[in-house]
C-alpha cells in the first residue's frame, strides 16, 4: 500500500492507486501525489506525537470550560483567580499545541 495526498484538502489515504475520488473535498484522482517513501516515513513516524498533541489541545479545552463553570459558581475571589489562571495557561497550552501541529504540516509530518 502506498500513501496518496490530496494536493486540494491534504487529505491523505493508503491505497495500492490513487482513489477515483476524494472522500473529503470530492475531486478526482489527479489530484492526488504519491508520496515517496522519506515522505510516508515521516508521515507514520509523527502519528504517535501529532495524536498526543490533538489529546493535549482537547484536555485542554476540557480544562476551560471546567475553569468556566468555577468561574460562574462565584464562590469566592481567591476561587475566581484560580479559574482565571487555569483558562489564561490552558489557553496558552492549547496554542503551543497548535503551533507544533502547524510544524509537522508545514514539514510533511501530518
Amino acid at each position: 500500500m502506498d500513501l496518496w495526498k490530496c494536493d486540494v484538502c491534504g487529505y491523505v489515504c493508503e491505497a495500492i492507486q490513487a482513489p477515483a475520488v476524494c472522500i473529503k473535498c470530492g475531486v478526482g484522482s489527479e489530484h492526488f501525489q504519491k508520496l515517496n517513501e522519506v515522505q510516508s516515513q515521516l508521515l507514520y513516524d509523527s502519528e504517535r506525537t501529532n495524536d498526543q498533541h490533538i489529546k493535549i489541545i482537547a484536555l485542554a479545552a476540557e480544562l476551560i470550560e471546567a475553569a468556566k463553570i468555577g468561574i460562574e459558581e462565584n464562590l469566592d475571589p481567591g476561587c475566581k483567580k484560580v479559574f482565571e489562571i487555569v483558562i489564561k495557561d490552558a489557553w496558552e497550552i492549547k496554542q503551543l499545541a497548535k503551533a507544533e501541529l502547524e510544524g509537522h504540516q508545514k514539514k510533511g509530518k501530518f
